[in-house]
């Protein structure tokens, strides 16, 4: 496949949000075009992310901090902390669902933005704001749900499923069960279902080396990063 053959749009140089003292610019493609699957597994590879509806990479005039990472999940290994937040979680049950809007994840979802990220882009949360990031239905989507001992959903995340390959696009949780380790959990997860299903990676997006909010990502080990057009593992 050549590049020139997909529609590549770019943004405004706009304030990041992850490095105050920056801008970003991305190059991204609308999905509402006619793009197919192959294509999608294909952006992926080259270290694009989706939202909603536009898949992205950054191209900043002056930054090169953002590095796509995915974990290589048939050699991952918990950690000491890791395996507690396992065991923590163990009674939660877990099931797929299709990516379609569900008020019961909403709700939680609105709850989560009003408690984690009330200084962010995202809040208020809106039922606007939840269907155009989370719920675009695509047949390789789904959401998947955690829920404790008595049924009480305590996550959610959406993800993509791809050729050889998952990759998350945003989890919210309940944000007053801090204890479990929701995100980590989730996460986790993830890595031990692609291993079974012998999927090879689980992509996490962007890492940034000095933005605290993302040094969560390099815990799942061994993974590689995208740098100078290329998948490099990171010891």
């Amino acid at each position: 496949m050549d590049d020139f053959l997909l529609k590549f749009q770019k943004t405004k140089p706009h304030p990041c949000g992850y490095l105050t003292d920056q801008e970003t610019t991305l190059r991204f493609i609308d999905l509402t075009e006619e793009i197919d699957q192959n294509e999608i597994d294909f952006l992926y590879r080259l270290g694009y992310r989706r939202s909603g509806l536009i898949m992205y990479t950054p191209i900043c005039a002056s930054c090169s901090a953002c590095k796509p990472l995915r974990v290589i999940n048939q050699k991952f290994q918990f950690g000491t902390s890791q395996k507690r937040c396992w065991k923590k979680n163990i009674s939660l049950t877990v099931a797929a669902k299709k990516s379609q809007f569900d008020l019961e994840y909403y709700q939680l979802y609105e709850r989560y933005i009003q408690d984690r990220h009330r200084d962010g882009e995202m809040f208020p949360a809106t039922r606007e704001q939840f269907d155009s990031f989370l719920c675009v239905e695509r047949d390789s989507s789904i959401f998947v749900e955690y829920r404790d001992e008595f049924q009480v959903l305590m996550a959610v995340t959406l993800v993509d499923c791809i050729d050889n390959a998952l990759a998350p696009i945003y989890t919210f949780f309940e944000p007053r069960a801090t204890e479990r380790g929701l995100g980590t959990y989730s996460i986790l997860w993830l890595i031990q279902f692609a291993k079974y299903a012998e999927l090879d990676y689980l992509y996490l997006g962007y890492w940034i080396r000095d933005c605290s909010k993302m040094l969560y990502k390099n815990k799942f080990k061994p993974f590689e990063l995208f740098q100078d057009g290329l998948w490099k593992r990171s010891l």
